[in-house]
């Protein structure tokens, strides 16, 4: 894989995270503001980060996706799948990472 390869492939990434998020925070029923203060990201970054304006870390797509479960669950409010499933994938690999 060359670096113009790569860049495209983490361009992608990003792309894909992005959309995450922001499906999530849609499904939940929040705002942009609503969503930064319920997990505790300032407003303009959370933006960024659904918008590919700024590339985030794979701990922060977790803070995020951990944030929005929690809420959910704090407001006993239904879990949306896309949310369940993402959540799953840091607990398993949260598992993974432990046994080690």
């Amino acid at each position: 894989m060359n670096k113009q390869n790569i860049s495209e492939f983490a361009k992608k990434a990003i792309d894909a995270l992005a959309y995450i998020i922001r499906k999530i925070r849609i499904e939940c029923g929040l705002t942009i503001g609503q969503a930064s203060t319920e997990i505790f990201l300032e407003k303009s970054r959370l933006w960024n980060y659904e918008n590919t304006k700024h590339s985030m870390r794979v701990e922060t797509f977790a803070l995020i996706i951990e944030g929005y479960y929690n809420y959910c669950i704090r407001m006993k409010a239904p879990i949306p799948v896309i949310l369940a499933e993402q959540y799953q994938r840091i607990e398993q690999s949260d598992r993974l990472a432990a046994s080690f």
